[in-house]
């Protein structure tokens, strides 16, 4: 049985959906999207688990109150709400910086890491994501919304190696209007509070075992990224998907699903 929800959460009020019996599975969206990028994940997952997707604050159904914030204490609060002493958390993107930063503040509530495409706080960009977030920042500040959502998709759905009409319409329908749907939330209405230390410097202390995906056409920078982390987490296996981009749970849905039922059933 699937159900949906509002929970109250650190004076947010975040929409969450769940199904399935089991061990406990959190999905943690990219920042470019919301919950709805786990569509096939989540009820492939749920045959299986107990699958909680939610959007964070400010994403999807989840809005943005005033006030500063920490993603990884609301996602605290909602596994308190859910009543989950631990889980198995899935992170693409942002989402699995956010699935990071938690399990370096909490680490005896995370079973196990299914992190795809991660970022993560602290690391130096390259020029090319650099001059991408001054122009997509210039976008949105001149109000140029559709242009702001056209440097995301080059960027994060199509990739700087690929071209747009190589790539499945449908796939590139649903990020388009998830890309345009995150601006709907000003962003000046509250900071997250930074992990202190930030997780770069302290990804050694992570002793979850781990899975860590990539795709092959990711913006480099995160292809890097995710080796620097799968070198340094304890207990880590990194894998190179071919035919992928930056939100591969979303573009190859069937590898992903099967590599991480395959770890998840083994952790």
């Amino acid at each position: 049985m699937t159900t949906n929800d509002y929970a109250e959460i650190n004076g947010a009020r975040l929409w969450y959906e769940a199904a399935g019996e089991g061990d406990a599975v959190i999905l943690l969206h990219a920042g470019i999207a919301d919950s709805g990028m786990w569509d096939e994940a989540f009820a492939a997952l749920a045959e299986h688990f107990r699958v909680i997707r939610y959007d964070r604050r400010g994403y999807g159904r989840s809005l943005m109150p005033v006030g500063d914030y920490a993603h990884r204490d609301d996602l605290a609060g909602l596994l308190d709400h859910l009543g989950i002493a631990s889980a198995h958390l899935i992170g693409c993107s942002d989402g699995g910086r956010v699935a990071l930063e938690f399990t370096l503040t909490h680490p005896g509530r995370v079973r196990s890491l299914v992190l795809s495409g991660t970022g993560i706080r602290g690391y130096e960009f390259s020029d090319v994501v650099a001059t991408y977030a001054q122009q997509n920042d210039d976008a949105f500040a001149a109000g140029e919304i559709a242009l702001a959502t056209e440097l995301d998709m080059r960027m994060w759905v199509i990739g700087p190696k690929r071209r747009a009409e190589t790539l499945d319409p449908a796939f590139l329908e649903k990020a388009r209007a998830m890309a345009a749907d995150v601006y709907k939330t000003p962003p000046t209405l509250g900071d997250e509070r930074p992990l202190s230390p930030p997780a770069i410097n302290r990804l050694w202390q992570i002793k979850a075992p781990a899975l860590v995906l990539v795709g092959a056409y990711d913006v480099p920078d995160f292809i890097n990224i995710s080796g620097m982390i799968a070198f340094a987490l304890d207990n880590a296996t990194k894998e190179l998907i071919p035919d992928a981009g930056h939100l591969l749970p979303m573009e190859r849905p069937q590898v992903f699903i099967e590599r991480a039922l395959t770890f998840l059933k083994a952790n």
